[in-house]
This record gives structure tokens, C-alpha cells and sequence, in this order.
């Protein structure tokens, strides 16, 4: 079963698709596979979906672009201060008025995390250190989590960090070369234990 889809998978799951539904089957046949369109997993995305809901492309998009001219950023916070009138100015209509301010209550009380609709795609494996850091002279204890395969600038934003396996205490070791060979092997040590499924 596919969770999500991608680049990658993107024209197989248009198949498996085509495959339950003749139409699509003749759309992709004539016109072929429709662009896979990014969206950052965020509130502005949802409320862009609730506003596609029934209307063209387009009109959505201007219904969009006129609640950022009324708002600016599209928060859940600032969405809850619009009033009905002022909604509907905005191109919303009564029911898409309801749905938008409920998913906003459920944001803002803690119901729904934005987080949660991201944390599939965005999964990576890595290492973890808690402790002071002796090889260096650390003073303060830190926490550290070593990404593989990743080099994306992420300072500022929030992790979720699950830990599967522990390896091994804090070592002082005679310098930094003593200290990366270590770190080599916990490395090979942890993406064994990651691959590992749980039972």
C-alpha cells in the first residue's frame, strides 16, 4: 500500500487509478498524465482546498489572493477575527465560511497539529547525542541529532524526534579523530537498527 505519493510514484498511482475508472483511463489515454502540483502543508493550503471545493481553479485562487489582501499572512488566529460579512467579501461562500472556521478552532485549540499532516513524507533516520559533549569540553548538556542524507537548512524549526534504539553511553576520547572514527561506527550501528522492524 502507498501512503503517499511522489515523483517517483506519481504515474503509477495515475494507473492504478485509470484502472478502477474508464474516464480517467481515456482523460490520461488523450490528454496524458496530469502535472503533480506542490503545496506547502500548511493552514494557507488547506484553506485554498476548501475554497477549490465546487468552483474553478481560478476563482479559488482570486478568493485566495483577496483574503490575503484582507489578512496578509492566513493564520488560523486571523481567519477566527473575520466576520461573516467580511468572509463572504472575500469570495466565501456560507458553507465554505463554516468549514474554514472549524478547521481554524481545531488548530488553535490544540485538536488538530499542523504538524501531524507532514510527518510521513517528511521522516528521516539519523543519531542522537544527549549529554555534555566531553571531547570538546562541553560545559552544558545538549541534545544533538545528526540527519543522514540531509542538508536542508532547518535551524529554527521544530523537530519530532522518535528514539528507536539506544547505542551507547558518552565517551571523552584523546581528540576529534578518535572522536569520528567512533562516530562512524555508531553510524553503521544505527542504520542497522533502524532498518530493523519492530515486532
Amino acid at each position: 500500500m502507498i501512503s503517499t505519493f511522489t515523483e517517483e510514484n506519481f504515474h503509477q498511482l495515475c494507473d492504478a487509478l485509470a484502472k478502477k475508472d474508464k474516464h480517467l483511463k481515456e482523460i490520461i489515454k488523450k490528454h496524458g498524465y496530469p502535472p503533480m502540483w506542490r503545496r506547502k502543508p500548511n493552514f494557507e493550503t488547506l484553506i485554498h482546498i476548501i475554497l477549490e471545493q465546487q468552483v474553478s481553479l481560478a476563482s479559488a485562487k482570486a478568493a485566495l489572493n483577496k483574503l490575503k489582501e484582507k489578512i496578509g499572512t492566513i493564520t488560523p488566529k486571523k481567519l477566527l477575527l473575520l466576520t461573516d460579512a467580511e468572509m463572504k467579501a472575500c469570495y466565501f461562500s456560507r458553507q465554505k465560511i463554516i468549514y474554514a472556521r472549524h478547521l481554524a478552532k481545531s488548530i488553535v485549540n490544540g485538536e488538530l497539529s499542523m504538524d501531524s499532516l507532514s510527518t510521513t513524507d517528511n521522516s528521516r533516520k539519523g543519531m542522537m547525542n544527549i549529554g555534555l559533549r566531553p571531547t570538546v569540553d562541553g560545559k552544558q548538556r545538549t541534545i544533538e541529532v545528526n540527519i543522514f542524507d540531509f542538508d536542508e537548512d532547518i535551524y529554527g524549526k521544530k523537530l519530532r524526534v522518535f528514539v528507536k534504539k539506544y547505542l551507547r553511553g558518552e565517551q571523552k576520547f584523546a581528540g576529534l579523530d578518535a572522536l569520528k572514527e567512533q562516530l562512524a561506527k555508531d553510524k553503521v550501528n544505527a542504520i542497522e537498527a533502524l532498518n530493523v522492524k519492530d515486532k
